[in-house]
């Protein structure tokens, strides 16, 4: 049985991918000082504040400067976001404020890992380019650094990248309903990292995109998917008005590191000093050294620390410029690309959707084509409103035989995958509909990564001491999805090559600067 027969077995990419992480943190625990899976959280905020609701109280009785207390009125409070101690409830049942952070941390990693694969399978209905870019994703960006350790920022912010995730994968699958696990899921991101709300956009194209009816009804729906999200965020209101008198005020603001301050924990006098920073800084260990904040410094470059950014941006000139590029990469069409042929009927009545078994001699461009949805021949001249983009790959169009290998052009030759379908206006419309949404996402995410990032240049301290840039890697969910979206419609270039080394660069820079910082913390015992 060779490689990609065993990869055809249901479980074993994923069993691949758990290998090749827990192998690499495996390595990480090993040089990081006396950091491991077991060892205590002194930054056990969740768990204390879980523990006082248990108790009946929703302020804690004890003040420890080193957790960030917020002090409002003559009470002391928890200072972050609620969902994290939502989430930590039933450990805290067992274990008392003493919940095996860390190791938790793992399992949300591990949990992240499996729907980053699920999301690049989807998209890309190859296994071995999904397998590449969960690794990437997961190893080879700044959401290493924050992958492992159990304190209190670095789980909120894991927890919220983990329901971010979860949120994208249940926005692109089939199944209407799952459109209310991502919704709440996006939701309990926000309940971890409030900043993540930017993002509600893309969630919700995504659902409108496999939506069907009028417009009236699908808003319907979309708010009748909305309940459990909305219930949810309406207990972090309670919580935030019950502690603090503002249903959007979770604590920080009562910070003393941010009240004693006179510009408070944002101000816009920072954002020329904290962008700079966070592009153009390339001392990699400062924050390490220094931590918080000296000299206004915590943080360098993120696209260094992610690498996947700096791709994003290659990518995005790679697919708006596509016509150019196709024509200079290859005056033929792939075996993989999708033709659409008019039948009788004449023009727009019956197709027949067809996947070539061979290169065919490249026709006029069609603008049409722009998406490489489907190969439009210039014989097919039918208005905008009834021309159907078929994306062979949209398995709710085609159904596949489970016995072709149809990525592999080898095993693909002399076969030809065929099947007759009459399309209705609904279902060319709906067809518009995804492509056009599609094109619109690839848009929309680089756009509001940059306000996200905009958002960020106005605080205090970027995150204290770290490595990299921590609050940057809030939106690398997005940036995956966004680069998976441009690589399925992208000419089947070498990805593979084309990442490769953004992939090891930024494993080796993260791996070096995690340890680094690790043992900071949990330094060797003599």
């Amino acid at each position: 049985m060779d490689f990609d027969q065993l990869l055809e077995k249901k479980y074993v990419p994923y069993a691949i991918l758990i290998f090749i992480a827990l192998l690499f943190y495996a390595l990480i625990y090993t040089f990081s000082g006396d950091f491991s899976i077991g060892a205590h959280n002194w930054y056990n905020n969740y768990s204390r504040q879980a523990y006082s609701w248990i108790q009946g109280r929703l302020d804690i009785p004890y003040n420890r400067p080193y957790l960030e207390i917020a002090f409002f009125g003559d009470r002391m409070y928890i200072s972050f976001p609620p969902f994290p101690s939502m989430f930590l409830l039933p450990f805290v049942i067992f274990y008392g404020y003493n919940t095996p952070d860390h190791a938790i941390a793992l399992g949300l990693t591990l949990v992240t890992l499996v729907y980053a694969y699920k999301i690049a399978f989807r998209l890309l209905l190859d296994k071995k380019l999904a397998i590449f870019f969960t690794l990437f994703l997961i190893l080879g960006t700044n959401y290493l650094h924050i992958s492992l350790w159990g304190a209190v920022w670095w789980l909120a912010q894991n927890m919220g990248f983990t329901f971010l995730m979860i949120s994208v994968y249940y926005a692109i699958s089939d199944n209407k309903k799952h459109s209310v696990i991502s919704l709440f899921a996006l939701c309990a991101s926000m309940g971890c990292r409030p900043f993540n709300a930017f993002y509600l956009p893309v969630i919700l194209l995504l659902i409108f995109k496999r939506e069907e009816g009028s417009l009236p009804k699908i808003f319907r729906n979309i708010l009748v998917y909305a309940i459990p999200a909305i219930a949810l965020g309406a207990v972090y209101m309670w919580l935030n008005y019950a502690r603090f008198g503002s249903i959007f005020e979770f604590g920080h603001n009562y910070l003393p590191e941010h009240t004693i301050d006179p510009l408070g924990q944002f101000h816009p006098s920072r954002v020329v000093r904290n962008l700079s920073m966070m592009f153009f800084d390339f001392d990699i260990t400062y924050g390490i050294r220094n931590g918080f904040p000296h000299e206004g410094r915590t943080t360098f470059a993120f696209w260094i620390a992610s690498p996947m950014f700096l791709c994003f941006v290659v990518y995005q000139f790679v697919y708006w410029n596509n016509n150019k590029i196709a024509a200079l990469y290859s005056n033929t069409y792939e075996a993989h690309d999708d033709v659409i042929l008019p039948k009788a009927n004449e023009a727009c009545g019956e197709l027949f959707y067809a996947e070539t078994d061979t290169a065919i001699e490249k026709p006029n461009y069609d603008e049409a084509d722009e998406a490489n949805d489907a190969t439009i021949y210039p014989s097919l001249d039918c208005p905008i409103e009834e021309q159907v983009y078929a994306d062979f790959y949209d398995t709710n169009e085609l159904t596949m035989d489970p016995d072709l290998d149809y990525i592999n052009e080898d095993k693909a030759k002399d076969t030809t995958i065929t099947k007759a379908e009459v399309i209705t206006p609904t279902n060319a419309f709906q067809q518009i509909k995804k492509a056009v949404i599609e094109k619109l996402l690839i848009r929309l995410i680089p756009i509001l990564v940059f306000i996200h990032i905009f958002a960020f240049s106005f605080h205090r301290t970027l995150g204290g001491r770290q490595f990299g840039s921590r609050y940057i890697a809030d939106a690398l969910p997005i940036i995956f999805l966004g680069l998976l979206l441009m690589v399925a419609k992208l000419p089947k270039i070498k990805h593979m090559m084309l990442n490769f080394v953004p992939l090891l660069f930024g494993a080796l820079i993260n791996f070096h600067g995690t340890i680094m910082f690790l043992t900071f913390y949990f330094p060797f015992q003599q």
